[in-house]
């Protein structure tokens, strides 16, 4: 059976753990008091069968098979130490190991031969107590046998037997035990249904909030007291309700300014097309040199325009990734070939393993290194600079490092460098790093960090 409720899961943890306390308490103290019982009980018996042994001569002992005087008279003294220390019946038994003495007057002895262990023991000297057994009218007993000294050997035994009436205590404690585990179930279930109506009032507000919030009601207040962890849970919605709003407003405005942007970019690329080919025309139909110099100018900004557009429309743009096994190694080869030449000789790769695969969109992710890369190189600031590529492996993680050693970045810009139309260069668009972001931590779930010292270079650590 599966316990899908959380009040049902409180109310059985609480019964069980009240079941398993009490069971494990009871099994402790009942077996230590019925072993405590026992060990007092059986030191009284062997003390009595001590003192009976002190006072049986072994020469008067091998006469009581004849039932004689000296029969009746260790007869009545014993029925006299019987009643005085209330024991149910005092033996002696002779050499053959049968009774030859008993203060009962009905033959019931039939227990003690069951005793032949104990019995045995006694005769080699030693003192000995039997088991609790069950005898006359349902009565539990106990014998303790006790040897009769002598000096060459061990020839008569006295055994004690008396009947154990503190068993019917233990049950008592048994029963009012139940009667205690029984109590304390209803106590622990009445506990449990307040403790977890309490819960699961609070878990039941928090749901509905949380439905409300999926309704994009964010005007929702999620202020819930209670326990500790039911305060962090309302905090930690609160504030995913706050980054969603946050994320869907961001969202809404992208999608808005991408439409509106495609529109925008159409219109200026058809322009930029007109006025390119005529700056080309008017460059291939005249000799003036400063003409040719100013169509030349114009082709290039009209380039530069488009580039910009293309970057900004891919900024905006909803991507719909295509997420493949892509070979790292092989990935970052790629881009290394697509950077311009002059830009190629400062790479340097440090690939700690080839082969290794990562799932992504080969377009899109080989875009993002290629800004971040083009973006290291250009930061170098000395003829020995170098931009250095790694790869390697954090738990289940893939890593890939871009590190240069150029002019870095105080905190103020490394904080900025991520938001777009954010740029250190004057003839930069502020849109490569910008997009390298979305890609990375929206579209593959990534996470990517940037450390950067002013003079020592830049350091951009991107995880998979």
């Amino acid at each position: 059976m599966i316990i899908k409720t959380l009040r049902t899961r409180v109310l059985l943890y609480f019964i069980l753990a009240s079941a398993i306390v009490i069971t494990i308490y009871g099994a402790i103290t009942y077996n230590m008091i019925r072993t405590n019982l026992e060990t007092e009980m059986e030191n009284r018996l062997i003390t009595a069968g001590e003192i009976i042994a002190q006072s049986a001569v072994s020469s008067e002992l091998k006469y009581l098979k004849l039932k004689g005087k000296i029969y009746d008279n260790y007869r009545e003294k014993l029925r006299k130490l019987k009643d005085i220390t209330e024991v149910r019946d005092i033996l002696i038994i002779g050499p053959d190991r049968k009774i030859i003495l008993s203060t009962l007057e009905s033959n019931e002895k039939f227990f003690v031969n069951l005793d032949h262990y104990e019995i045995e023991k006694a005769f080699e000297g030693e003192n000995a107590s039997s088991p609790l057994y069950k005898g006359a009218e349902g009565m539990y007993y106990k014998t303790s046998y006790v040897p009769v000294e002598s000096e060459d050997e061990v020839q008569y035994v006295v055994a004690v037997e008396a009947s154990v009436a503190y068993i019917r205590y233990l049950n008592q404690y048994g029963n009012t035990l139940g009667v205690i585990g029984l109590i304390s179930f209803a106590i622990a279930a009445a506990l449990s249904i307040l403790l977890s109506r309490g819960i699961t009032r609070k878990l039941e507000a928090l749901k509905k909030k949380a439905e409300q919030i999926a309704k994009r009601n964010f005007r929702e207040d999620i202020k819930i007291t209670g326990d500790e962890e039911i305060t962090v849970l309302a905090g930690t919605l609160d504030s995913m309700k706050k980054e969603l709003e946050d994320y869907i407003l961001n969202r809404e405005k992208m999608a808005t300014v991408g439409e509106f942007s495609a529109g925008v970019a159409h219109e200026i690329r058809n322009s930029l097309g007109a006025i390119s080919g005529y700056a080309e025309l008017i460059n291939e139909k005249t000799t003036d040199e400063k003409v040719i110099k100013f169509s030349a100018d114009i082709v290039k900004n009209c380039t530069k325009m488009s580039e910009f557009l293309n970057n900004f429309l891919a900024y905006t743009k909803e991507f719909t990734p295509d997420m493949q096994d892509e070979e790292i190694s092989r990935m970052l080869d790629s881009v290394v070939e697509e950077l311009p030449k002059e830009a190629r000789p400062a790479v340097v790769k440090h690939y700690e393993q080839h082969g290794a695969k990562i799932k992504a969109d080969l377009y899109l992710l080989k875009k993002a290194l290629y800004n971040i890369i083009i973006n290291s190189w250009q930061a170098l600031d000395k003829p020995q600079g170098t931009v250095d590529l790694y790869v390697a492996h954090d738990a289940d993680k893939t890593v890939i490092i871009v590190k240069d050693n150029g002019k870095g970045m105080d905190a103020s810009m490394k904080a900025k460098i991520f938001q777009p139309f954010f740029t250190g260069r004057k003839e930069g668009t502020g849109l490569g790093l910008a997009i390298s972001y979305r890609i990375i931590k929206e579209i593959h779930r990534g996470e990517i960090t940037v450390e950067s010292e002013v003079g020592k270079g830049t350091e951009v650590k991107i995880t998979l």
